[in-house]
């Protein structure tokens, strides 16, 4: 839960948090592999070689873990930069041949116009010396075989649709006389680094009093719609959000003779960040934050008494959960 803790940092410090550790460094690199399979290092040297002196402004974030597979070992390497999120799946037989197609999908994506190293021609087999002066014919070159790469992963694409359910807790400032705790759901699809999402939020009742025993309680239940895009892969996956919510603020007096109830229609323009980090292939934890700006502002009134409720200009949200991704 240590990168957790960073991601509520990044939430509460800046909008937008996508540039390398280091200046100068194009590759900021996060890698986990088995033991006697290549390291880091042995990846960032192959990608700076096959860089060289290319000049390019571009800079990216990634995160590679290779993993035993069914008997293979299998490379799994996502890539965020200016253009979006790639993710690639590789398989090989032996470890160490992963090393040099990671470093060339790391090096394309900072520089498209690299090109792969030409491999090395076999060494020629010397002839033995001929007795006599007459000169032996040049015999054929045998064909050099392809070398042994990995393979893609079956079923894995770079690109694909992947359904997201997601669970948690809220707690709300400015839609209900005093801070509001609540529950948060979401369905959506993800498409590269784009997520789309359909959520419902919940405001447990909250209660006020504007002297003498009289006042009000109040709840929100709400719909909406959000669009979210990744702008940074490592350690936590981190994307801004916008969106729109459409629901029903409700309240209920208490204290007068006559209280009576009510409910005004709620819509509110919604701006956040977001951040997930993966526990597993398919499981992982969510957090976000962001402004809610409500379109209109009801008045709750007590006959004799007043206004007893008005939601603020603009407020805020916080919500912690789990969230399953499949396939």
């Amino acid at each position: 839960m240590h990168r957790l803790t960073r991601c509520f940092g990044l939430l509460a410090g800046a909008w937008l948090t996508a540039g390398p550790a280091r200046a100068g460094e194009p590759i900021e690199l996060e890698w986990s592999a088995p033991d006697g399979c290549p390291t880091r290092q042995d990846v960032l040297s192959r990608a700076a070689a096959l860089l060289g002196q290319t000049e390019s402004e571009q800079r990216i974030l990634a995160r590679g873990r290779i993993r035993a597979a069914e008997g293979e070992f299998e490379l799994e390497l996502e890539t965020v930069t200016s253009d979006g999120t790639g993710r690639r799946r590789l398989r090989a037989g032996q470890c160490e041949e992963l090393a040099q197609p990671a470093a060339l999908l790391l090096a394309l994506a900072v520089n498209p116009a690299v090109t792969a190293p030409e491999p090395a021609p076999p060494e020629p087999t010397p002839e033995p010396a001929a007795l006599d002066s007459t000169p032996p014919a040049a015999a054929p070159a045998a064909p050099v075989a392809p070398p042994r790469g990995p393979r893609p992963a079956e079923g894995a694409r770079e690109s694909r649709w992947a359904a997201r359910l997601g669970l948690g807790v809220a707690g709300d400032v400015g839609a209900l006389p005093t801070p509001a705790p609540g529950i948060a759901g979401s369905v959506g699809a993800a498409l590269g680094g784009t997520t789309l999402e359909a959520r419902l939020t919940v405001l447990l009742e909250q209660r006020t009093e504007v002297g003498g025993g009289r006042g009000g309680a109040f709840t929100l239940t709400t719909g909406g719609l959000s669009a979210c895009h990744d702008v940074a892969a490592a350690p936590v996956l981190l994307a801004p959000c916008l969106g729109v919510e459409v629901g029903r603020l409700s309240g209920a007096g208490f204290g007068v003779t006559e209280p009576g109830s009510g409910s005004a229609l709620w819509v509110a323009g919604l701006a956040g960040l977001r951040g997930v980090e993966a526990l597993t292939d398919g499981l992982g934890v969510w957090v976000g934050a962001e402004l809610v700006v409500p379109v209109g502002r009801p008045e709750f009134v007590l006959e004799n008494v007043g206004v007893v409720h008005r939601p603020a200009r603009a407020g805020g949200r916080a919500a912690i959960g789990a969230e399953v991704r499949f396939p």
